[in-house]
């Protein structure tokens, strides 16, 4: 190889540093630009989490107030007329087996529920009987003296007892609140 002048040999040096440089450059920028829209994606995720989370913290103090309203509208419902709802379903519906001859085997009065502006409470109970019995107190159960919805009836006769049934009724009464069985006419305790 012919000797290089020094001008030439610079020139040379420095394309190849050149060249190693930008060879670095794109080496090393490639992978960080696409770190960096992945960065960016996670930015733009993170604060959108950071926005939700600020409006769930602003809207806190409505929701604390509903809560509150809510529980003092439970409490007004759960007692309306002066007893507790639950415990009068199970007795009515004791009192009216009774009064019909009916067997009754099992009661469960289930949680109540707001519904509508009123409260759902739910109740399963079992009873024991012929079938003109059964067909009467499902009949009885739905007239208003007794504030029962029959919502489903399982019916399966009673093994070695000809005649007799087995009935499950799935049943809710509906309470509404004071000032609204007031507007009805009612004393707190219709439904």
């Amino acid at each position: 190889m012919s000797r290089l002048l020094p001008r030439e040999r610079a020139l040379l040096a420095a394309g190849a540093a050149a060249l190693v440089l930008s060879a670095l450059v794109f080496g090393l920028a490639r992978p960080m630009l696409a770190k960096s829209r992945e960065l960016a994606r996670e930015e733009e995720s993170l604060r959108a989490e950071i926005e939700q989370a600020a409006a769930m913290r602003e809207a806190v103090p409505e929701i604390e107030e509903e809560i509150a309203r809510l529980r003092a509208a439970a409490a007004d419902i759960a007692r309306p007329g002066g007893y507790i709802v639950a415990p009068q379903l199970v007795r009515d519906i004791e009192a009216l087996s009774a009064r019909l001859g009916v067997s009754l085997t099992r009661v469960r009065p289930g949680e109540p529920q707001p519904s509508a502006g009123c409260m759902k409470y739910p109740i399963t109970f079992e009873f024991e009987s012929s079938y003109d019995q059964m067909v009467r107190m499902l009949y009885e159960l739905e007239q208003p003296a007794e504030r029962l919805w029959v919502e489903g009836v399982e019916i399966s006769s009673v093994r070695g007892t000809p005649g007799r049934l087995r009935t499950v009724v799935h049943a809710y009464a509906y309470v509404l609140g004071p000032g609204d069985a007031e507007e009805e006419g009612g004393d707190g305790a219709e439904a």
